[in-house]
């Protein structure tokens, strides 16, 4: 079984080695943007939000298209999920009849 001197060699090799692997993840990002800026317009404040409601005519059951909704209801917001502020985003709606 390995010691703590084993250890420590291990670890003064793979620091190193990952802070080298982010820098280069972070330069060929910022490679990445500085050739293709438009990359920064897919930010987008717009968040979609549905709303399900039941139908006899589905594939599914009434009782089983009422417990889905339920369940769905218990999601977490994306506002919420992602820590954005609600001030700072547009929520568009629909309505889906299951």
């Amino acid at each position: 079984m390995p010691g703590p001197l084993w250890h420590a060699s291990i670890s003064a090799v793979f620091g190193p080695v990952m802070a080298f692997w982010f820098i280069c993840l972070g330069l060929f990002g910022l490679a990445q943007i500085v050739g293709q800026p438009q990359i920064l317009l897919s930010v987008s404040p717009y968040l979609s939000r549905r709303t399900l409601k039941p139908s006899s005519k589905g594939g599914m059951p009434l009782w089983m298209d009422r417990v889905f909704i339920a369940l769905s209801k218990n999601a977490t917001d994306a506002t919420e999920y992602f820590h954005i502020p609600t001030g700072r985003v547009v929520e568009i709606g629909t309505q889906v009849v299951l």
